[in-house]
């Protein structure tokens, strides 16, 4: 998946993990790690995996694409 970001007409490359994350930040807006989580894998996540989703979500923030929500 490419991203366009308006804000400076950027284009960026995410892979098929971080295109799900951010299609799901999209529709729920304010979800923390551990909502997303269980959004992506519709099941109650480990501890590994809510750390790559912290991560994932860490990175989206950085490029402004998402908002950290409190947990």
């Amino acid at each position: 998946m490419v991203v366009y970001d308006e804000a400076d007409g950027s284009l960026h490359a995410l892979n098929p993990v971080a295109g799900e994350a951010l299609g799901h930040l999209i529709h729920h807006t304010r979800l923390c790690d551990a909502d997303l989580a269980r959004l992506m894998l519709l099941d109650e996540p480990e501890a590994a995996e809510l750390e790559q989703v912290r991560d994932l979500m860490h990175g989206l923030v950085s490029l402004g694409f998402a908002e950290h929500a409190p947990t």
